[in-house]
């Protein structure tokens, strides 16, 4: 707030640097609030607290004793003693103020008091950035997102300027349009700060998070071993190396056996009792036993090959490899 101050009440000292009275009269000024403004409460209701404003001004000054009286301009500083009392009718567009500005000068009582109602001219805007988004990648490089701030409100409808800002609200300037787009790696989690400013200066902060991540497990496109028939059945380890195939939309695939099973126990009948029957001796690497049950049908292993990307999705798919009976 700051004011205008004419013709303030005459300012009276006793014993002012040894002389008998001193009077400030027809004092003019100008005064600022400390800080600026007063807050309000949800009824409209505030106040400028005492000592909250800074007057300064000229006066004529007016020396009174037994030995001389001279008049000359002088300074002087004062503030207010009481708390300023506020009052707004939104609604109506209407304000009230009255108090004293100027309570004291000098250490002296005095009083410049205001009594004064008017119309509110501007109404402060209203931010929003939006809600908080979790935005799925589209590449390796992540995702780009809009921020929108076409939600934001001015009851003048005189919104001037936005102000996007990354990081904090003193981060680096990305934007001054309604609607901006910007782009965050898999995993990046941002707050982004947007200032909305009226025509008359008047500003309003809003904030909003944007989380890119990555929730779709790859995409394998082939499983396969080999060889994939072992024969002839004489219990041997046989070398098997499995190819895997997969695709990930926002990083690189890694695939590896995960498991090993078969359709026949480890220590069937007929089938030379000897263990293990498999051993996985690399990501897609795995020795298999060429054995099977002489009172069955053919022995089938089945290689599960699991494919995860680096935000820890994955895919499952298997490979066969068969012991034939004949």
């Amino acid at each position: 707030m700051s004011y205008r101050v004419d013709h303030v009440n005459t300012f009276e000292f006793d014993g002012f640097f040894g002389l008998a009275s001193v009077k400030f009269q027809n004092v003019r000024a100008l005064g600022t609030s400390v800080p600026a403004g007063a807050t309000v409460d949800a009824s409209g209701a505030g106040a400028f607290p005492a000592l909250s404003t800074k007057s300064s001004g000229r006066g004529t000054r007016v020396d009174d004793d037994t030995i001389s009286t001279s008049s000359t301009d002088q300074s002087y500083t004062g503030t207010n003693g009481d708390p300023v009392q506020i009052t707004v009718d939104w609604a109506n567009r209407s304000c009230a103020m009255s108090g004293a500005l100027v309570g004291s000068v000098e250490d002296r009582s005095g009083t410049a008091t205001v009594s004064l109602s008017g119309t509110i001219v501007n109404q402060p805007p209203t931010a929003n950035a939006g809600p908080n988004q979790t935005v799925e990648c589209t590449s390796a490089a992540g995702a780009s997102t809009a921020l929108d701030a076409s939600g934001s409100t001015d009851p003048d409808g005189d919104i001037a300027l936005f102000v996007w800002r990354s990081g904090t609200r003193a981060g680096a300037e990305i934007g001054t349009d309604p609607i901006i787009t910007v782009s965050g790696g898999v995993g990046a989690s941002q707050t982004y700060f947007l200032k909305v400013v009226d025509s008359y200066g008047e500003t309003s902060e809003s904030s909003t998070v944007v989380k890119v991540v990555d929730t779709t497990p790859p995409v394998i496109g082939s499983v396969a071993a080999t060889p994939s028939v072992l024969s002839p059945p004489d219990h041997k380890m046989v070398p098997i190396t499995v190819q895997a195939s997969a695709t990930d939309l926002c990083g690189t695939a890694v695939c590896r056996i995960a498991s090993v099973t078969s359709n026949e126990p480890i220590n069937g009948p007929g089938d030379g009792s000897t263990v293990p029957d498999w051993q996985i001796t690399g990501d897609l690497t795995v020795n298999l036993r060429a054995e099977r049950s002489g009172q069955t049908s053919d022995r089938v292993y089945t290689l599960t090959v699991k494919c995860s990307d680096p935000s820890g999705n994955a895919s499952s798919a298997a490979a066969t490899v068969r012991v034939p009976h004949n």
